[in-house]
């Protein structure tokens, strides 16, 4: 069969003759495709921890403009459909602090934390 013309053969080919040279060419060869395989990986890797801090830092926002606006810890974490804990955690209080007024030492507490960022 053929190998010209069609790309999957002709890199079939390429691979099969890199595979059949002599023991050092394909250790290099084989060397050079796991750093490929790597770099792709750790790209992967970084992206998707990107993507991670990006979601944290938009929660972070939107709490942030809802504290701002008065709102109480209870209607923040339904609002954005996330636990009180989490909500708490992002504020970095203790839960003692929530009060049921409004959460004004909430916002307070949250400013304090953001200037530390």
């Amino acid at each position: 069969m053929e190998a010209k013309g069609n790309p999957y053969m002709e890199a079939a080919k390429d691979v099969m003759d890199k595979i059949n040279q002599s023991e050092t060419e394909r250790y290099l060869y084989l060397r050079q495709e796991m750093a490929i395989t790597d770099e792709k990986s750790r790209l992967m890797t970084a992206e998707r921890k990107g993507r991670e801090e990006g979601e944290i830092l938009k929660l972070i926002s939107l709490v942030q403009k809802k504290c701002l606006r008065g709102k109480a810890l209870e209607v923040v974490s339904e609002e954005l459909e996330e636990d009180p804990e989490n909500i708490r955690e992002i504020y970095g209080i203790d839960a003692k602090l929530v009060m049921s007024d409004g959460g004004y030492p909430i916002c307070m507490e949250f400013d304090r934390v953001i200037k530390t960022l």
